[in-house]
């Protein structure tokens, strides 16, 4: 199966804030890890990169660790 980010950056007085949800589907139904980081960005179009570089580093480094319970 595969992960899937979505970025969900909000607009904050600093800029825009990298956040976002990334997703796996597993036998028992999806489950979701939400992040949020201290990273602002200037524009929507930045943060939404950002936030999908952070999402791959995540999956990178935690896998399928990060949906533990």
């Amino acid at each position: 199966s595969r992960m899937v980010s979505i970025s969900d950056s909000m607009r904050e007085a600093a800029g825009w804030l990298t956040v976002g949800t990334i997703a796996k589907e597993f036998p028992e139904g999806v489950k979701e890890h939400k992040f949020i980081r201290a990273d602002t960005s200037s524009s929507w179009d930045d943060a939404v990169a950002l936030s999908v570089r952070k999402a791959k580093q995540i999956i990178d480094e935690q896998g399928d660790r990060m949906f533990r319970e």
